[in-house]
C-alpha cells in the first residue's frame, strides 16, 4: 500500500504540472471537468464491466486484460514529451531553517492554519494504531528478555517488554 500511495501522489503532481503546463489557461476549467466526469464515470460502469468480462471469459483472460491496459498506460506515460526551462538557481539554505519558515508561513495564513491543525487532529488516531504495542512482564516471570522495544515506562518499572 505504501508503493501505491507514493505512486498517486507522485503521479497527481506530475499530472498538475503538465496540464498547468499544457493546457491553456481559458481551457483549464473545461478540461478538469471533463477529466472529473471521466474519472468518476469510470467508477460507475469499470466495476460492471469487468464483472461482465469476468463472466464471459474468465479471470485469466481478465487478468492478462488488466495487464496489458498497465502496459498501454506505461506506453503512453513514456510518449509524454515535455519541455521545461532550465531551473533557476536557487539559494541553498539549511533544512531546518527552511523548514522553520514553512511552519512560521502556516501558522500565520488564515485558512491553511485550521486546515493543516484539522488534518493533524485528525491522522493522530490513525499514527497511534499503527505503533506496535507491547506487553509489560515482570522479571522473574517466564516472559521474554527485557528489549530495546521496551517502553520507558516499562524500564522504569523494571518489567520488560513482553511483544
Amino acid at each position: 500500500m505504501t508503493l501505491v500511495g507514493t505512486g498517486m501522489v507522485l503521479t497527481d503532481a506530475a499530472e498538475t504540472a503538465l496540464v498547468a503546463a499544457a493546457v491553456p489557461d481559458e481551457l483549464r476549467g473545461d478540461f478538469n471537468g471533463l477529466v472529473l466526469t471521466a474519472n468518476e464515470s469510470m467508477k460507475l460502469l469499470a466495476p460492471l464491466a469487468g464483472a461482465g468480462l469476468f463472466t464471459a471469459f474468465g479471470g485469466p483472460t481478465v487478468g492478462l486484460l488488466d495487464a496489458a491496459t498497465f502496459v498501454l498506460a506505461a506506453t503512453a506515460f513514456r510518449l509524454i514529451r515535455v519541455r521545461e526551462a532550465p531551473p533557476t538557481a536557487r539559494i541553498r539554505r539549511a533544512w531546518t531553517r527552511e523548514t522553520a519558515e514553512g511552519a512560521r508561513y502556516l501558522r500565520r495564513h488564515p485558512v491553511l492554519r485550521p486546515l493543516v491543525a484539522t488534518s493533524a487532529t485528525a491522522m493522530m488516531p490513525l499514527a497511534s494504531a499503527a505503533r506496535p504495542r507491547t506487553r509489560c512482564s515482570t522479571p522473574g516471570s517466564t516472559g521474554p528478555r527485557p528489549s530495546r522495544a521496551c517502553s520507558p515506562r516499562c524500564r522504569a518499572s523494571g518489567r520488560s517488554a513482553a511483544g
